[in-house]
């Protein structure tokens, strides 16, 4: 096939295919009209010490206190907020170990010889705001410190923190809270 093939004559094109390639050959210029310019790329090693990442390339935050306002913002409305039956919407195996979590547990032989103990990354007047707010919308409720599971008389609990939400490629903000029951 002739290398002039494909060419269309522009008498033949109408009004809407004209457009169209004038706004084709106009992003085709911007994309690689400056494809040969010099551009900075820092070294990867450099980029690496001042970010972590994990190993989908996506950056890690690092954990902030958390502030009531910063909290109160990104949580649901009250009258939208909740909390589900987990057992209900758990697939059978799954509601086994949520219903009897005792018989799903390691034997005690293989659990590690120390127990990690939660942090929460904020003061504790925060955290009672916070958990106040929490317990309101129905996203927690409080239960009986001895109904938390123990090992040699330790809690074993997970930490809340905060962490940078980024909004777009420039701005973060601190909005968004971590948590894990």
């Amino acid at each position: 096939m002739p290398a002039d093939a494909c060419v269309v004559p522009w008498a033949s094109l109408n009004a809407a295919q004209l457009c169209s390639l004038e706004i084709l050959s106009n992003s085709v210029l911007r994309i690689c009209g400056s494809a040969l310019t010099h551009q900075a790329v820092p070294l990867f090693t450099e980029v690496l010490q001042h970010s972590k990442v994990d190993y989908g390339g996506e950056e890690v935050a690092k954990a902030l206190p958390l502030l009531y306002e910063e909290v109160v913002p990104g949580l649901p409305d009250k009258d939208m907020a909740g909390n589900i039956n987990s057992v209900s919407v758990a697939a059978p195996h799954v509601a086994s170990w949520l219903l009897n979590a005792d018989e799903h547990l390691l034997p005690r032989e293989e659990w590690p010889e120390e127990i990690t103990r939660a942090r929460m990354n904020c003061t504790q007047s925060e955290w009672v705001k916070i958990a106040i707010e929490l317990v309101e919308r129905k996203m927690a409720e409080p239960i009986d410190y001895e109904d938390i599971f123990s090992v040699d008389g330790i809690a074993v609990l997970n930490g809340i923190f905060g962490v940078l939400k980024k909004r777009s490629s420039s701005t973060w903000c601190r909005s968004h809270f971590t948590f894990d029951y």
